[in-house]
């Protein structure tokens, strides 16, 4: 009997979330829940139960005719999960453009069209240049223009970081003890 009930609750591509103790919910699709999780950890350095707690908070006080609270400072953890995820990203991205020899072609492609490496403020504006003018193979242009737009958030990201560390102190770790 259990294995048929893990069955039906598998079968079901809905996520139900619950909203009281009392069980009432509502159902969102999957695809749709697993890319907004995503998305808000990866933007907003939060995590899923924090922004929906942000968006009932919110919209309560929309309801009530009142000023919404200031939002909840993002979560230094989740940023910070966030940040590391996105430089795992952008180091595989970058080895596998490096493996097939074309990471600094389009590289200096991007900086003659413009880049600003340093800051990544015109990403946005580099990206469809490179594409368009990018002699190669179309995958190592999208790779690479991935590997831009994720050097872009992880610069806002690094931002996130400093601003919640000078906000809040965050606990340091201690230095490991080196052995005799």
């Amino acid at each position: 009997m259990e294995t048929e009930e893990r069955n039906k609750a598998t079968r079901n591509p809905q996520v139900v979330v619950y909203l009281g103790p009392d069980g009432h919910g509502g159902d969102i699709g999957r695809p749709e829940w697993t890319r907004w999780i995503t998305l808000v950890k990866e933007k907003e350095g939060k995590s899923a139960s924090q922004r929906v707690r942000e968006l009932v908070r919110d919209d309560l006080a929309r309801l009530e005719g009142v000023k919404p609270p200031v939002a909840d400072p993002p979560d230094y953890a989740s940023a910070e999960r966030s940040y590391l995820k996105i430089i795992a990203d952008m180091s595989k991205i970058r080895a596998a453009l490096k493996k097939a020899k074309v990471y600094d072609r389009l590289l200096a492609l991007a900086k003659s069209l413009g880049l600003d490496a340093n800051t990544c403020w015109n990403v946005d504006e580099i990206c469809p240049k490179v594409l368009e003018r990018w002699d190669g193979q179309t995958e190592h242009a999208h790779q690479f223009v991935i590997l831009l737009k994720k050097n872009k958030e992880e610069r806002r990201l690094e931002a996130l970081l400093s601003s919640i560390a000078k906000k809040e102190k965050v606990p340091q770790t201690a230095a490991p003890e080196v052995a005799k």
